[in-house]
């Protein structure tokens, strides 16, 4: 059964997801932009497969939704070791 939060979570996700395409070369001042995108395109992703899962195959998407949420944090982890961490040793 699909939840009106996670239809509410995907609407959001989509408006980000339009607007990073549209806004793609003013977000190149950002430190290692592309870390952070690929980040928000794996928990995107999550956000389908949590729509997904209530209408089949339950078990294996919501293992892939998992999945994919624990990607896109190590995606962010990664993109915030890049932009913090490492800045303040070099």
């Amino acid at each position: 059964m699909i939840e009106i939060n996670e239809v509410i979570m995907f609407i959001v996700g989509a408006g980000l997801f339009l607007f990073i395409r549209l806004n793609a070369h003013y977000l190149t001042g950002i430190p290692h932009i592309k870390i952070l995108t690929i980040s928000f395109y794996i928990l995107f992703t999550a956000f389908i497969l949590t729509i997904l899962e209530g209408l089949f195959l339950e078990d294996i998407i919501n293992f892939l939704e998992h999945i994919c949420y624990a990607l896109s944090s190590i995606f962010l982890l990664i993109w915030c070791y890049a932009v913090l961490i490492r800045k303040s040793v070099s």
